[in-house]
């Protein structure tokens, strides 16, 4: 996941030609002193004819910790996915999602030694 100063946040993962969801792009803000909030849409799509399956909006919260020299350097955080069909409208409030998923996660600061 990477966020950008003027708010954009992308997803990267190993597992999108495994699964069959795109990248991911979305928006994020500050929520707190040491805490963010992103959220982020996905396209999913057959694995096997590259059709399209639906869309994903996942909405993630970060609490950052361990600030050293300006930087943090852990991170705690959730999840929470709603999976829509083709032709749902996943940021219209009433389209009730095809699923639903969630995961807590940590981190660590990656440096360059």
């Amino acid at each position: 996941m990477s966020f950008d100063r003027s708010g954009n946040v992308t997803l990267v993962s190993a597992q999108e030609s495994i699964i069959g969801f795109s990248s991911g792009i979305g928006a994020w803000e500050q929520t707190g002193p040491d805490a963010a909030s992103a959220r982020i849409v996905d396209f999913n799509f057959d694995l096997d004819t590259g059709q399209p399956r639906g869309t994903v909006i996942i909405e993630y919260s970060f609490q950052f910790g361990d600030l050293v020299q300006g930087k943090y350097q852990t991170v705690t955080g959730s999840s929470s996915g709603r999976q829509y069909g083709p032709g749902q409208d996943p940021l219209a409030p009433t389209e009730e999602p095809a699923r639903t998923f969630g995961a807590t996660f940590e981190g660590k600061r990656i440096t360059a030694q």
